[in-house]
C-alpha cells in the first residue's frame, strides 16, 4: 500500500484533503499531512518517506507550490507529485511549466486512490480517469469520469489528519460540508467552469449526503472533542428544500448545537427562517457583492435585485437572526459612485458582520475575460495575484479611480457602521493609499471575525501571523 503525504501552507482544515485522506485510508493506504514552513515540511517528508506527494493548490499559491517542490527536490525527496484543486482543474496547462508529475482535473477521490494503488504496483496510469501526466515528452489527458453521485460512499471527513498539530485541537467550533456544487453560473466563481467541464445541469451537479450521514458525522465529531458550535460551509445548504426541511427538523431534535450557514435570497422563505431558528441557528451569511444592480447582473452574473436583499435582511432582523454580508469592491468598470451604492445598500441592510474584499480576477473566469476585453488587464497582470501586496490590499485592474476604490474598500466597514461619516470618509478616500487606511480595515475585519467565530484576540493574532507567513 502507498504512503501519501499531503502538503499545504495555510492553517485551515481543507475539506478536499480530508475526504481524499478518508478514501485513501479506507482502501488501505497511509496518509499524513505536512503543514508549516519549508523546514518543517522537509523534516516530515524525510521521516514519512512518502510514495506520493499530494498538493491541492489555489491560484494564489502557485509560487509557493513551485518553491516547495524545488526545496524538496534539492533535499533529495524524489517521490512523484500530484496536483489537484480548482487551479489544476481550470488551468491544466500548468502541467507544462510546473514540475509536477501528475495533474488531477475535477473530482479527485477515485483518481488519487487509483494512482496510489498503481504506483505501488508499478502500473501504468494511462487508464486512470481525470488524470493528466507527461509521457515521452507529451502531455496525456485521460477522459473525465462522471461526477460522484453517492457522497455517502466516500465516508466521513478524516479530521484526524490535523490532530498532530496542537493549533487545531482547541477549537470549540467545527466546519462541516454536507453538499457539493452550486447551480448558478456567477462569472466570478469557478462553478461556471465546472458546469462547462462536466456538461451537466444543476439537478445533477448539486449533490447532498443523506440526512442520516450528515447527522452521524456531527455526532462523531461531537463525541471526540469540545464541539460547541457548528459552521456549515455549503454554498447553499437551503437549496434542496426537501433535504433542508428534513435535516433541520432532525438536527433540532438530535443535535441542537448552535450553528451558522450560508443562504441565498431566492431560497430563503419564511419557512426557511422558521426552520433555522427551530434548529438553533445563531446567524446566517449571504452575498451582496455590490449595491449596483447593473454590475451585479451584467458583470457578476447575479440577477438578484436590491429589493430582494432588503426583504431578506428585514425578515432576518424581525426574527432576531444575526447575519453577515459578503461584499466586493474594485469590480471591473466600477466607478466611485457605484462603489458608494454598495456602502448605501449595506447601511440599509444593517448587517451584524461583514466580509468586505477586493475583487480578484482569476484566470479564465468570465468576469476576467470581460476585464481583458475592456483593456482593464494586460499581459502579466494576473501573475501579480500571487504577490503578497495584491492579495488583500490592492487591485490588479487598470481602470480610472482604482486607488480611490481601494481606499473605499479599506474604509468600508466604518462608512457602513457610521453613515454620518460617509461623505467625510469619501473625501479621505481620494488621498493616496496609506498604512492608516490598511490598519482601519484590518482592525474592523479582525473585530468581525473574532465576534463571528468567538475567537480570542490571542488566537486570532496567532492565525493571522501563521497564515500571513505561510503565503509570503
Amino acid at each position: 500500500m502507498a504512503r501519501v503525504l499531503f502538503i499545504q501552507n495555510i492553517w485551515f482544515k481543507l475539506f478536499g484533503t480530508m475526504i481524499l485522506s478518508r478514501v485513501l485510508k479506507d482502501r488501505g493506504h497511509t496518509a499524513e499531512l505536512a503543514l508549516g514552513r519549508p523546514a518543517a515540511i522537509l523534516r516530515h517528508a524525510r521521516r514519512f518517506s512518502p510514495d506520493l506527494i499530494a498538493f491541492s493548490c489555489m491560484t494564489l499559491e502557485i509560487r509557493w507550490l513551485e518553491s516547495t517542490i524545488a526545496h524538496l527536490r534539492r533535499a533529495g525527496i524524489r517521490a512523484p507529485v500530484v496536483l489537484g484543486g480548482s487551479h489544476a482543474t481550470i488551468c491544466p496547462e500548468v502541467l507544462e511549466r510546473i514540475p509536477v508529475d501528475y495533474l488531477c482535473i475535477g473530482e479527485g477521490e477515485r483518481a488519487l486512490a487509483e494512482l496510489a494503488q498503481t504506483l505501488t504496483q508499478g502500473g501504468d496510469p494511462a487508464g486512470i480517469a481525470n488524470l493528466c501526466f507527461r509521457k515521452n515528452g507529451q502531455v496525456v489527458r485521460n477522459p473525465l469520469a462522471p461526477l460522484i453521485s453517492d457522497l455517502d460512499a466516500l465516508g466521513f471527513f478524516d479530521r484526524s489528519l490535523y490532530d498532530p498539530y496542537p493549533y487545531f485541537r482547541n477549537e470549540t467550533y467545527e466546519v462541516f460540508m454536507m453538499s457539493r456544487g452550486c447551480p448558478y453560473g456567477c462569472t466570478f466563481c469557478y462553478n461556471h467552469l465546472w458546469h462547462k467541464l462536466y456538461e451537466t445541469d444543476a439537478a445533477r451537479f448539486v449533490r447532498y449526503v443523506s440526512v442520516d450521514h450528515a447527522l452521524e458525522e456531527i455526532r462523531r465529531v461531537r463525541g471526540h472533542g469540545r464541539l460547541r458550535e457548528v459552521l456549515f460551509a455549503d454554498n447553499l445548504l437551503v437549496y434542496n428544500r426537501d433535504w433542508f426541511r428534513e435535516f433541520m427538523n432532525r438536527y433540532a431534535e438530535e443535535i441542537a448545537l448552535p450553528f451558522t450557514c450560508t443562504v441565498r435570497a431566492e431560497h430563503t422563505s419564511d419557512e426557511t427562517i422558521r426552520l433555522l431558528k427551530k434548529a438553533n441557528c445563531m446567524g446566517v451569511r449571504f452575498a451582496v457583492e455590490t449595491g449596483n444592480e447593473t454590475l451585479r447582473k451584467d458583470v457578476l452574473g447575479k440577477p438578484i435585485s436590491n429589493r430582494r436583499l432588503i426583504d431578506l435582511a428585514d425578515r432576518l432582523h424581525r426574527n432576531g437572526l444575526p447575519f453577515l454580508t459578503y461584499n466586493m469592491f474594485v469590480l471591473p468598470t466600477e466607478t466611485v459612485a457605484q462603489s458608494l451604492e454598495t456602502i448605501r445598500l449595506n447601511q440599509r441592510l444593517r448587517p451584524t458582520f461583514m466580509s468586505n474584499n477586493i475583487f480578484m480576477p482569476y484566470p479564465k473566469y468570465r468576469v476576467t475575460e470581460l476585464a481583458e476585453r475592456k483593456g482593464l488587464l494586460r499581459d502579466g497582470d494576473l501573475d501579480r495575484l500571487s504577490e503578497k501586496a495584491y492579495r488583500m490590499d490592492r487591485s490588479v485592474l487598470r481602470q480610472p479611480g482604482v486607488r480611490t476604490l481601494e481606499n473605499i474598500h479599506k474604509l468600508s466597514f466604518t462608512m457602513i457602521r457610521r453613515p454620518r461619516w460617509t461623505q467625510a470618509l469619501l473625501l479621505a478616500a481620494r488621498l493616496p493609499p496609506n498604512p492608516l487606511f490598511k490598519w482601519v480595515y484590518g482592525l474592523n475585519h479582525a473585530r468581525d471575525f473574532m465576534r463571528l467565530t468567538k475567537t480570542s484576540p490571542a488566537r486570532f493574532a496567532w492565525q493571522v501571523i501563521r497564515n500571513y507567513r505561510a503565503v509570503g
